[in-house]
């Protein structure tokens, strides 16, 4: 665990006790991180992944979620490169974090909130 600056701590998915009780930004798909996993409902790439968050090839995702009565920000990608591009956008744009809101976005510097 690494303490960084204004409290933020990083953590890695076998860490998951040390993170329960937090409020989380947790960055990449839910196929490589068990808790983006958790938030979707399963461990989906590709095809599925779209069918599952609407985010196809080129794009990513930021969306807050409920876990455990605290807050859990998604950032994650089709692919790397896209999730890269969601982390740049939520650094450099104000982004509403409340429970429930959802961006898709397809560059670092544009990202659209999602109106269900």
């Amino acid at each position: 665990v690494d303490s960084g600056e204004a409290g933020v701590m990083t953590f890695t998915d076998a860490e998951g006790t040390s993170f329960a009780s937090k409020n989380l930004i947790v960055v990449g798909g839910s196929s490589i991180n068990s808790v983006a996993a958790d938030l979707l409902g399963g461990a989906y790439r590709g095809d599925q992944f779209t069918s599952m968050t609407t985010v196809g090839d080129g794009e990513f995702l930021i969306q807050s979620f409920n876990r455990n009565g605290r807050t859990a920000l998604l950032v994650a990608g089709y692919n790397a490169a896209d999730t890269t591009k969601a982390s740049t956008y939520l650094v450099n744009n104000d982004v509403d974090t409340t429970v429930g809101k959802k961006y898709v976005g397809s560059s670092a510097t544009q990202a659209s909130l999602v109106v269900a």
